[in-house]
């Protein structure tokens, strides 16, 4: 059956939050919670400061919601609030001392459960306010962290701007909040089937080991769950393939889950379809292969126009051209065509990336020929794919260039995950630890289209009273999992191997982006290979 949600205590109770999950008979047709959004400079009370508090509560009228809104005395930290969220924030006649702020922010949500933006932030300052723990409260980050870890969860600054429209940086209010949770149960309930069926088993038997071991924990895990299998009662719109129930229903049946393992796919194997019916590209081909008169005339532009547009946009200190940045990539450009050796010194900053990028885009689609990029560490490379191509290739697409350049990461065995691995792993036992990090690998597997395990917090989802048993319990399958040389013997298994689809990946990819070791290792792979120290 659905995990139950606790009934958080009301603002004057003492009623403490251990007191395990109990059903709620005024949730049962869902949760209707309030959203609440303190702004604040940081998350330690000890040194941030309280700005003001926003909150939104389900109306007495169906379908309606109030307000609130309470400016904080600041009493410090004037220039980096204004910075952050505005004059007005500062200037205000009415505020109120945090502890009071705070204590009104409880009257108006009662006993509701509570949806912020970051649950450890929220619980520190209500704790630091208020002396004791924070009934039933979820943060966007732990929604996300439970239902799609991956890339998404491990943002937790700057969530409710990647799931919701038109949000400020900081100053965004509830309603901002709720169209992210909004955003991230469509997502949810845009799984496959197989997928959700799997979800919902897995997690409710997270939620009943749990239970036993760590109550408030279990009820974070029910009241998540009943989130999104009502979101109807709080989203304010219709929302297309959001069915409510659907989860509860999966979870009824006590199936089992290796059984539903072999229904479901990883990301990895659904993102290999897409790049199926695309052609290897070979690392060298016979004859010259200048750099093309036509593509320089694109490059001037890149770095002359379009690129100073880009930056311009968000970043007035780099908004201009760069004399520098230019002339490198116009002697990348003449290397790439000439067979030569390049040496260039370019401090941080100074745009070097964006500098070989662009060229070796051009080059590469030219001719046809697979390029790399190794840099010397994983961290170099995750900044060069989520930073810097996608601007090289915005550049390049406002100069007029075709789309069609592929540009992947390609890491170590050990850096993605084995499907079939993760099917031996199964929990044996109830224990809730073992059955949370579980899940969190599986549902990681399903979602991730890479199967980079670098991409995975390795916090808890959702808070624990203590991480120890958790991280035990997640390190042993993540050693598990992980692709080693050799795991997979047969053709079906390599079709679900992380491993071995980011290999047959970066054969069909123009530009691949590596770790200097796998350059080194394998030189075959490359005959033109860009070294970023």
């Amino acid at each position: 059956m659905m995990p139950p949600v606790i009934r958080p205590p009301s603002s004057t109770s003492q009623a403490s939050s251990q007191a395990g999950p109990q059903p709620d008979p005024a949730l049962a047709r869902g949760p209707r919670p309030a959203f609440v959004v303190p702004w604040t400079t940081g998350p330690d009370p000890g040194l941030d400061v309280l700005v003001r508090l926003r909150a939104l509560r389900p109306g007495r009228e169906p379908g309606s919601w109030e307000a609130l809104d309470v400016p904080c005395a600041t009493g410090g930290c004037t220039d980096a609030v204004a910075r952050d969220f505005g004059a007005a924030a500062v200037d205000v006649d009415d505020a109120r001392e945090p502890r009071d702020a705070w204590q009104e922010l409880l009257a108006f949500t009662g006993a509701l459960p509570l949806v912020v933006p970051d649950g450890e932030t929220f619980r520190a300052w209500h704790e630091h306010l208020t002396g004791r723990e924070v009934g039933a409260c979820i943060g966007l980050d732990e929604l996300a962290g439970l239902f799609l870890p991956g890339r998404l969860a491990g943002r937790r600054e700057g969530l409710v701007a990647l799931l919701a429209s038109d949000v400020p940086e900081r100053a965004y209010g509830p309603e901002h909040l709720r169209e992210a949770a909004r955003e991230l149960s469509r997502r949810v309930h845009a799984l496959e089937e197989p997928v959700l069926r799997l979800f919902s088993a897995s997690c409710t038997r997270a939620w009943r080991g749990m239970a036993a071991t760590d109550s408030a924990a279990a009820g974070r895990i029910g009241l998540a769950l009943a989130l999104f299998d009502a979101t109807s009662a709080w989203s304010g719109v219709t929302l297309a393939g959001v069915e409510d129930g659907r989860l509860a229903r999966f979870a009824r049946h006590d199936t089992d889950v290796g059984g539903l393992l072999e229904d479901a796919r990883p990301g990895c194997a659904r993102e290999m379809e897409r790049w199926s019916g695309l052609d290897s590209v070979p690392p060298d081909r016979e004859g010259d292969m200048p750099f093309d008169h036509e593509d320089m005339k694109l490059l001037d532009q890149v770095f002359e126009q379009h690129l100073p547009a880009i930056f311009g946009a968000n970043d007035v200190t780099h908004g201009s051209y760069r004399a520098s940045q230019h002339h490198t990539a116009r002697e990348v450009a003449h290397t790439l065509g000439s067979r030569e050796l390049l040496l260039v010194h370019a401090p941080t900053g100074t745009g070097k990336t964006l500098a070989y990028l662009v060229p070796a885009l051009l080059w590469s689609r030219r001719h046809d020929v697979r390029i790399g990029i190794a840099t010397y560490t994983r961290a170099l490379q995750e900044q060069a794919l989520d930073r810097e191509v996608p601007r090289a290739l915005a550049a390049l697409t406002r100069a007029g260039v075709e789309p069609g350049m592929r540009v992947t990461l390609l890491k170590g065995r050990d850096n993605y995950l084995c499907w079939r691995a993760l099917k031996t792993t199964v929990p044996e036992d109830d224990a809730g630890e073992a059955w949370l990090a579980w899940t969190q690998l599986a549902m990681f597997a399903m979602a991730d289209l890479d199967g980079d395990l670098d991409r995975l917090p390795r916090r808890p989802p959702i808070r624990v009273s203590s991480t120890a048993p958790y991280l035990k319990a997640f390190e042993t399958i993540l050693r598990s999992v992980r692709s080693q040389a050799g795991c997979c013997s047969h053709s079906a298994d390599r079709k679900t191997c992380g491993a071995e689809i980011a290999r047959k990946r970066a054969e069909k990819s123009h530009v691949v982006i590596v770790n200097q070791a796998f350059a080194l290792a394998r030189p075959e792979f490359f005959r033109r290979i860009v070294f970023d120290e």
